[in-house]
């Protein structure tokens, strides 16, 4: 079902891709290609539950904030901005990177998808920087439009 719907997202967001960043145009793909290859060699099924859980435990707030975007209260995005931003570095950073060490230990992870990992998890990186610059410069707008 997650691979279905980074299929889908992914499909849909063509259109759209000369807005979307080619950390983001990686990222979709990557994950499409990491889920497909543990189901394909019955292997690392624990690393593709987390990995599951840390993008579904983070898109409610991004996907809200985009909502509330597109309804016209672009002030309230700012909160959906900052929600994202914590739960990403606690689940993608804090709890991932522990875990990304522990899988590349494993002898059974394969090396095709301790490549995609480390990949996937760089492209990550990548994301946050992008997100949080744009979010402080959000935020810095916002605070001058409200002092005037």
């Amino acid at each position: 079902m997650f691979i279905g719907f980074y299929v889908f997202e992914t499909g849909w967001a063509l259109p759209h891709f000369t807005t979307k960043t080619l950390a983001w145009k990686c990222h979709h793909l990557v994950a499409i290609l990491i889920f497909i290859e543990p189901l394909y060699h019955g292997i690392a099924g624990a690393e593709a539950c987390y990995m599951i859980y840390a993008a579904e435990v983070t898109l409610p707030a991004l996907l809200i904030g985009w909502f509330v975007r597109d309804a016209g209260y672009p002030s309230h995005v700012l909160i959906f901005e900052w929600i994202f931003l914590i739960q990403y570095y606690y689940y993608r950073i804090y709890v991932a990177t522990p875990f990304l060490f522990q899988m590349l230990q494993h002898s059974k992870s394969g090396v095709i998808f301790e490549t995609f990992s480390v990949f996937i998890y760089t492209i990550g990186l990548l994301i946050l920087v992008q997100k949080t610059v744009a979010t402080e410069r959000h935020t810095r707008m916002f605070l001058k439009l409200q002092l005037k």
